[in-house]
């Protein structure tokens, strides 16, 4: 018998061994394994979150891609059944990419983030017409879930440059 290790690049493909004459023969062809994630250690996570991704052959992932992010995590632990990331700060909602040691990529199943929810906003004037009403320089109020996950405000016509969030 003659036995060899497949390398972390190989792809799927053909065995050919080399005869001493130097003629290639071909051994037949292969089908390498590929990761499988199966579930998350959280049903929604936020940046800086350590994900733990469950599933198969997690020990071939190289990095893993987060939709809206733009650079691979590296996983800091990772054995066959599973693998931890630290959840980058501009991933969205929806499905990973595994990256394998060789190059391929295996999707998974969708992540959710956790998003801020804004669920009123108050000054310290009475309402008009059930909305708000605001001078320019008062503070504005708003409550909600989340609210530690905005990063800034946006107004139609100006910019607001204070924020201060709160528990």
């Amino acid at each position: 018998a003659l036995t060899f290790i497949m390398p972390d690049e190989a792809l799927d493909g053909s065995v050919y061994v080399i005869a001493r004459s130097g003629e290639e023969i071909d051994a037949g062809s292969y089908t390498l394994v590929k990761s499988a994630a199966t579930s998350y250690s959280s049903s929604e996570v936020e940046a800086g979150d350590a994900l733990v991704i469950t599933g198969t052959d997690l020990d071939l992932v190289k990095t893993v891609t987060f939709v809206g992010s733009s650079t691979p995590v590296e996983p800091s632990a990772k054995d066959e059944t599973s693998l931890t990331v630290r959840v980058p700060d501009d991933g969205k909602t929806g499905a990973l990419t595994l990256t394998l040691l060789n190059g391929t990529t295996v999707t998974c199943p969708e992540l959710t983030f956790a998003q801020p929810s804004v669920t009123s906003m108050t000054g310290t004037r009475d309402k008009v017409d059930g909305k708000p009403v605001f001078k320019a320089g008062e503070t504005v109020t708003l409550a909600g879930e989340n609210l530690h996950l905005i990063k800034s405000i946006k107004l139609e016509n100006a910019e607001v440059t204070t924020l201060t969030v709160s528990d």
